[in-house]
This record gives C-alpha cells, structure tokens and sequence, in this order.
C-alpha cells in the first residue's frame, strides 16, 4: 500500500466532534504489503448483524504449562515455550481459511460458540465485489475450512472498509452446533516486548503458527487508513496471514493480523481487537457511521509553560470549557492543560503558539479517529501534577454528522438549530468554493441528492452515508436546491471534496 498523506477536510474546529474515519480504504491483496498501490472495490452493505456480535463472550481458561510441576525450575525461555505451546494447542483449532471458487483469500477466526467469524475486509472484498458484476447466484459464497480439513459455508454480515473489518457466520445442517472458538482478550493490555503468536494460512498451508514480540503500539500512519492505530510485531507476516488472529499467551484475540511492510523483514500489523469490539458494539447501535466527541473546547492562545514546567512538561494545550459529555465524565476540567495522549507526550511540537496549534491539529486527529465507545487515554496536568483521564468518546447526533459531511463532502456549511438542510456558508479550500458563482447557494436549501428527497438533516445525512461509500470513484453528484426566493434549480455536477 501507498503510504501517503491523506488530505483531511478543509477545516480543523476547535470543537472535538469529529472521530470516525470518513471514507472506506479498501486494503486490496491477501496480505496487505504496506507500499503497494490499493485497489479500491467499493465496501458492501453490512447485513443483519447479531445483537451481540460487539460483547467479550467471556474469560478464556487459564493455560497450565506444557510440564506443570517443573516450572519453577525452567529458564524463563522454556516458561514461554511450555506457555506458547498450550496456548497454541488451545487456539489453533478456531482458525480458519477462507476460500471462494478453491482458491485461498485469506484467515479468519471463530470468536463465539455459534460460529461468528472475525477477518479482514480486504479478505472478502474481491468475493464481494465479484458477486456484484455477477449473474451467478453462489458468486458470493465463501468457504471456511478448518484445520481438520472439514468446510462449510459463510455469509458476509458486516463489513468495514474504512476499519479492514469483517463479520462472517457460518452456516451449519446443526443449528445447535457449537464451534471450537477462542476467547477475546484486551489490546489495551499489551506492553512492548510482550510474546505473541500468530495463526494463519500463509500460502495456503491451513493454521500456520508464527511467534513474536509486539514491537510497538499505536503505530499510525503505517496502513491505508492512516489514522488506523496498529499494534507493529515481529512474527512472520506472508500471503494468507490476512484475518486470521494474533494472540497472547493466555491464548486470547489481542488482534487481527492486516499487514507486513514491503521495506523491511519481521515488519507485521495488526488491527488491536478492542478497536474491532468497539466498530462491533456501535454497529449494534447503529453508530457505526457516526463521528466521535468527546466535548471539551480547547484553546491554543494561553501559554500553559507555568503550569506544567514543575510537572515535566514543556508544552500542551489548554482545556477552555468542558461541555456535558465525555470529557466532563471522565473528570476532565476547565484549565487542565492536555499534555500527551495514550502515553505519547506533545513535547516535540514545541512550546510556541505555532506548536500549540500543531498539537490541537494532531488532537483533532486522534478523536477524530475513534470510534464511538472507543476509549482513549488522556494526560493532563492540573495544580502542577500530572492526572490521567480514561475518556469513553460518543457519537455525535445524526443532524451533527449531517453537517460534518456536508461540510467534509460537499463544501456546505449548514445552519444549526435547524432541522432543515439550509446552507449558510462555504468552506474554503473545498471543491465548490473553487467554482464561480458558489455564492448563490449561500442561503439555499438542499432538497434531493441523487434523486433522493431531502426532509431533514437526518435524511440528507443517511443520503450522504451512501455518497461517501463511492465518492472515492466519482467527482460530482446530483443535488437540487431552493433558494431563498423560493425558485428551484439542479446542480447535475456539484464537485465533491475527495478526502483520501
């Protein structure tokens, strides 16, 4: 994959409502090779997912070691093997391959007794994208086999483009049948150096098993979707491995393999599950396309360096206001200085007003990049000590992600407190703002897009969910408008802002 700087909307607000991503990646090829150029299918619609697909199923058994009764005498090299080995004799058995038309598309792993598969979207997205163009009604069947050589059928019941996620569900003669399946732990519970092991189906040879350490977490930047934070490990990573799981040694999913880099050997990524769990559970609530907030107001003008020298610190940012919400939940008050978020300070952007404008750039981002119920872990200093906030992030109302994607998308600036589509400015940098005459739409309501009609911002905003998922491949769309007279026009070719 390309690992370019994506363009982001044209304006940064101080306000942190923005958080999940706005356009799908898709991470074509079996494994992801980070420095390859992506195809792009367009994603799938998500079908009738299970109410609890987003829930831990629950606490995995604790391992004994391969020769209980000599641990205390074994090196601390032949505690991780004796840990690994009864680690991977308990997983391997919910690791699949998936396969369409006999050929091998990649991994995936069973996550509840009922046959609820977990991969990658770039997995399955060339058997869906096929199923589209064809006529053939089994063009969208996929295959899993297990390790025992058994297959059986599955369907596709989400799928995230922007997240690399996927949901499958096999289908069994058994309904009641139970399915060997692996425990799901925490990402978040991860330190650097820590062993973990992967499984998969490199080159198609079924519940490969490859060890590492975790390199480094919270890696961004290194995969299509570069706010994505990966968990970086130095197991052997090839063509197959894509969607199956990575575990700890307790033998619990810490995450789903996505990606190797091109540039350097024993460079792998994975998808932390906590994410894919939090992307589950706002399917469930039906938020999966909504941005995240977190509700504080942040202001780059004030110098914080008194407040946080005696602390360690050299630069942050100050909390103006802390609204009902998120933040204010988690304890978050007005003067706190925001000083490093996940345990990376913001010292490197330096201690200037330009710094300072950096940081709440780079915050933006990284809220912007949650999903709602995500959590994420803030640093600030208050009366000179340093305090850390566990901030769960929420969704923005539909009529707010209504105006993030006008605003995003189209170039629109809508009015708020109202229900009504009603545009009261233009972005700059936007791709209408470039055109002559953009100003007559300033004051103008939008009233159908693609022929859909437009009654509220609600609607617009279900509307604009559908844009988003082709906007990658089409610069223009079909909106009508009515002005302020009440005279009526269609724009066929209103530009659209392509965010990458």
């Amino acid at each position: 994959m390309v690992d370019q700087p994506g363009r982001r909307g044209p304006e940064y607000p101080a306000w942190m409502v923005m958080g999940a991503a706005v356009f799908g990646v898709l991470l074509g090829g079996l494994a992801i090779i980070v420095g390859a150029p992506p195809t792009a299918p367009r994603p799938a619609q998500p079908a009738d997912p299970r109410s609890d697909l987003g829930q831990n199923v629950g606490p995995s058994t604790p391992i004994a070691p391969a020769n209980e009764g000599l641990g205390a005498m074994a090196s601390g090299k032949s505690a991780v093997r004796s840990t690994l080995v009864g680690a991977v004799a308990q997983t391997r058995a919910s690791v699949v391959c998936l396969k369409a038309h006999d050929r091998l598309q990649g991994a995936g792993v069973v996550y509840d007794p009922s046959g609820t598969i977990l991969t990658n979207y770039h997995v399955v997205a060339p058997i869906l994208s096929a199923s589209r163009s064809s006529t053939n009604g089994d063009a969208t069947a996929i295959m899993v086999r297990f390790g025992d050589g058994r297959e059986l059928p599955a369907r596709v019941v989400i799928t995230s483009s922007e997240e690399d996620v996927a949901v499958l569900k096999l289908h069994s003669s058994d309904p009641a049948e139970i399915f060997p399946y692996s425990h799901v732990g925490s990402s978040d519970k991860l330190a650097v150096g820590e062993h973990v092991f992967a499984v998969g189906c490199p080159v198609g040879l079924s519940q490969t098993v490859s060890t590492g350490i975790v390199s480094a977490l919270e890696r961004t930047d290194v995969l299509p979707n570069r706010a994505l934070p990966a968990i970086q490990l130095d197991a052997s990573i090839n063509l197959g491995n894509s969607g199956g799981p990575l575990f700890d040694l307790s033998g619990k999913v810490v995450g789903i393999t996505t990606a190797r880099s091109r540039e350097g050997e024993g460079i792998g990524f994975a998808i932390p599950i906590d994410r894919v769990m939090a992307l589950l559970r706002a399917f469930d609530r039906g938020e999966s396309s909504r941005a995240a907030q977190i509700q504080a107001w942040l202001d780059p003008q004030v110098d914080p360096t008194a407040e946080i020298t005696l602390a360690g610190y050299t630069t942050g940012i100050t909390v103006q206001r802390v609204l009902d919400g998120p933040a204010k939940r988690a304890g978050m008050r007005a003067g706190d200085v925001l000083v490093g978020v996940r345990g990376m300070r913001y010292d490197d952007f330096g201690a200037t007003k330009w710094g300072r404008a950096a940081i709440l750039k780079r915050f933006i981002e990284q809220v912007r990049a949650l999903i709602p119920g995500e959590r994420l872990e803030v640093r600030v200093v208050r009366n000179q000590k340093v305090v850390q906030l566990d901030i769960e992030a929420e969704a923005v109302s539909a009529q707010t992600q209504a105006r993030l994607d006008a605003s995003a998308l189209l170039g629109l600036k809508l009015a708020k407190g109202s229900e009504n589509a009603r545009v009261v400015g233009i972005v700059p940098g936007s791709a209408i703002a470039g055109h002559r005459g953009s100003g007559r739409f300033v004051g103008a309501e939008i009233t159908h897009v693609l022929g859909h009609p437009v009654s509220d911002l609600e609607t617009l905003g279900e509307t604009l969910h559908e844009v988003k998922k082709w906007a990658r491949h089409r610069s223009t769309v079909a909106i009508d408008f009515r002005g302020k007279s009440g005279e009526r026009w269609q724009t066929q070719g209103f530009p659209l802002t392509l965010i990458e």
